[in-house]
């Protein structure tokens, strides 16, 4: 045999041999772990101290800074800085423009334009619509520039209206390819070509979600995080799995708290908050995409959160409320799973330890076989 071919011969059997002992390993660890038991007074003091810890983080770092810089961490306890009446969470399914229309749409004026400019031309929009309507009972999306205010590089009312129109034209070209949601893999056809969905379609697949009368709401938002998963392509919604976005409950203070004042656009604000308004204590859909210079947003609003802790110290309410709606893990078992890893990990290392004392157990150094003479 080639020097080549033995090589890769001893590797495989390196492998298999790795292969069969971390079997056994885990073998033993779930053996060693068949016996652990957690009671619920354990979970109640552990739920407690990840409250303490979570306070202390704030006090440190500040709410806005902590949760804006976790993507995976749970949150169990509910601090303010800019938004003392609280937070909702965000998520939507984007289906993008495609990019030969994407670039026609960056070549005209009005694209892409800031949250700021799109209150602005709202504000033009609301008094242009009727005599009736002024300053004092335009909607809270309008804003109206002070003297002191530059507006020098805004656009026009009318600018902008064309170019809205000239969106508005290329939505009935929105469609996604979309993923299996069993692989994570692309679904293609018997030709290999990327299968698509329209916009339509998958309205219709969200509006059967919407119209279930035997899921909670609670369920309706795992399953729209299915959908979004699925037929969705903003990845700022991958990294936000379980919160989505935040937005403050206030409007007022939408433009001073951090995590919301990150790019959104207008029409995308617009939306949420009229969402978050018609539903304030539950899951709100919006079966109409909202349009944007990004493509289709169908949007849903949910878990509107008040200062503390996110449940009281109750065994059972720990198990009725969700650590998030949209990701439909209970408190209990958050706090459960914590505990368990900590005490598998304990337990096996103690068992070990305990081999090692009794010299039942050593460990060797191995090396790679000189594989090349």
């Amino acid at each position: 045999k080639s020097t080549a071919e033995s090589a890769f011969k001893d590797k495989i059997d390196e492998l298999v041999k790795n292969y069969e002992e971390q079997k056994y390993v885990d073998n033993l660890k779930e053996y060693i772990n068949s016996g652990i038991e957690i009671t619920d007074n354990e979970i109640l003091t552990k739920y407690q101290n990840l409250l303490n810890e979570e306070q202390e983080k704030y006090v440190k770092d500040g709410f806005v800074k902590t949760f804006e810089a976790a993507t995976t961490t749970t949150f169990l306890y509910y601090d303010y800085e800019n938004a003392a009446d609280g937070y909702f969470h965000v998520q939507h399914l984007l289906i993008q423009f495609s990019d030969e229309d994407a670039e026609t749409l960056k070549a005209l004026p009005g694209y892409g334009i800031g949250l700021k400019e799109y209150r602005y031309l709202k504000g033009l929009e609301w008094l242009a619509a009727d005599e009736g309507n002024t300053k004092e009972n335009a909607p809270e999306i309008c804003w109206f520039p002070e003297e002191e205010d530059d507006i020098s590089t805004y656009h026009t009312l009318a600018e902008w209206q064309e170019y809205v129109a000239a969106r508005a034209s290329l939505v009935a070209n929105l469609k996604t390819t979309y993923k299996d949601p069993a692989t994570g893999e692309t679904v293609k056809g018997e030709d290999d070509e990327e299968l698509e969905k329209t916009l339509t379609e998958v309205l219709a697949l969200v509006q059967e979600v919407v119209d279930n009368a035997e899921l909670s709401d609670a369920q309706k938002a795992q399953e729209f995080r299915k959908l979004r998963y699925t037929y969705g392509s903003d990845p700022g919604m991958t990294s936000r799995d379980q919160y989505g976005y935040v937005f403050t409950q206030d409007f007022a203070k939408l433009e001073d708290s951090a995590l919301t004042a990150k790019g959104f656009v207008g029409e995308f604000v617009e939306e949420t908050y009229k969402l978050y308004e018609a539903n304030v204590d539950g899951v709100s859909i919006a079966v109409s995409a909202v349009i944007t210079d990004n493509g289709a947003h169908i949007i849903m609003t949910y878990d509107a959160t008040t200062p503390g802790a996110i449940c009281e110290a109750n065994v059972n309410t720990m198990k009725e409320t969700y650590t998030s709606s949209a990701y439909g893990q209970s408190v209990y078992e958050y706090v459960y799973s914590k505990i368990l890893t900590e005490k598998k990990n304990t337990t096996y290392n103690d068992y070990i330890d305990g081999l090692k004392s009794e010299s039942k157990i050593e460990y060797k150094l191995t090396t790679y076989k000189e594989i090349f003479k």
